[in-house]
């Protein structure tokens, strides 16, 4: 890797202006900050996404963000810059070639997109930053999240180190307990029942522990990355392709790591921390109960990673799911919820209900 090479950050925003504004001026007090691009994706809808982003580059909006871990320590004020706006439609498409025509990026970019769900959206900030060859990987971030001062260094200094790695998952904690840990970076899979596990969750991270807590390591296979914070080389986005984009949310991880796992592999990086809101955009997790939405893409992607990946583990995946759908027919009495979820073990992805309509972005001023 060039000593010049550059980390973009992918942050996509849905809903939540105030995490999202939480996670970029973390990210503008980064250390390392001149070697750091920020792609901000909208997947707003519209709104007023663009005017609420320009003001806090600007300034205008105040800095009220503190860190969990000092929640009294006053946030610095936001940088001085502007947006560089575009549409979707000017985002190279594909995986851009070095040899094809470099697009420098700007230290701040918006980029209005169309609402096709996580993957769609952090691919168009991939594409976008695959264009510049400065660009040595691309950290997808989260919006619910708020970043320690020294992970963008952190990153830099893996992507230096370990060349046959592709991609890492960093560490995370728990956003409303700071010194818990999330995951160490790193999640088991486990393919007869079709369930994930977080690498250290519920840990308590203690004086000793230092900012490490666990040394890094290797994430052997089906294991995966956390994707709340997840760091791809693009030397191997090159090799592997984008992230799926065969549903709105939950799996593109596991998929892509099982794409790529012939050539790279796959770490933890416990220097990079970050704090995260679990479920604030998608309805699921630490943020109450588990939406209706959040409950039946996650267990359509369990059906598409087992078809795709796991096939021989089918069967005890399906009565897995028929329980499951029983449990919520009488145990929860959502019987809406269970029908549902027997129509995804026959349809796949096509039985879940349609998105809301997408926007067409906006033109340029």
């Amino acid at each position: 890797m060039s000593a010049a090479a550059l980390l973009a950050v992918v942050v996509l925003h849905h809903r939540g202006w105030d995490d999202t504004r939480a996670c970029l001026e973390t990210l503008a007090r980064q250390r390392d900050a001149d070697a750091m691009r920020v792609i901000l994706v909208d997947n707003s809808g519209g709104g007023d996404t663009e005017a609420r982003a320009a003001a806090w580059l600007a300034g205008e909006s105040g800095a009220t963000v503190t860190s969990p871990s000092t929640p009294h320590v006053p946030a610095h004020g936001a940088p001085s810059h502007r947006w560089t706006v575009l549409d979707e439609r000017d985002v190279p498409a594909g995986v851009t070639p070095l040899a094809d025509a470099a697009r420098p990026l700007a230290r701040w970019t918006l980029v209005r997109a169309v609402n096709r769900g996580f993957g769609a959206g952090m691919n168009v900030g991939l594409r976008l930053a695959l264009a510049d060859p400065a660009i040595a990987a691309t950290w997808l971030l989260n919006n619910d999240t708020w970043v320690d001062a020294g992970a963008v260094g952190a990153i830099l200094a893996a992507l230096a180190r370990d060349t046959d790695v592709g991609q890492w998952g960093t560490q995370v904690r728990w956003w409303d307990r700071p010194a818990v840990v999330q995951a160490d970076g790193g999640c088991d899979y486990f393919p007869w029942t079709a369930r994930g596990r977080r690498h250290g969750d519920g840990r308590a991270v203690t004086a000793a522990d230092g900012a490490r807590l666990t040394p890094a390591r290797r994430i052997p296979w089906p294991g995966h990355p956390y994707g709340a914070s997840w760091v791809l080389r693009h030397a191997a986005v090159r090799d592997t392709g984008l992230l799926s984009e065969a549903a709105l949310v939950y799996g593109e991880e596991l998929d892509w790591t099982g794409r790529a796992r012939a050539r790279w592999h796959a770490a933890t990086l416990p220097d990079a921390i970050v704090w995260h809101r679990e479920g604030a955009t998608a309805g699921g997790g630490a943020q109450g109960a588990k939406s209706a939405f959040a409950d039946l893409h996650a267990i359509a992607a369990r059906v598409r990673i087992t078809r795709r990946f796991f096939a021989p583990a089918w069967p005890t995946v399906y009565c897995t799911l028929v329980a499951a759908a029983l449990w919520r027919a009488v145990g929860r009495r959502q019987p809406d919820r269970a029908r549902a979820i027997l129509r995804l073990l026959h349809a796949g992805d096509a039985a879940l209900p349609a998105p809301p309509a997408a926007r067409s972005p906006a033109p340029t001023p």
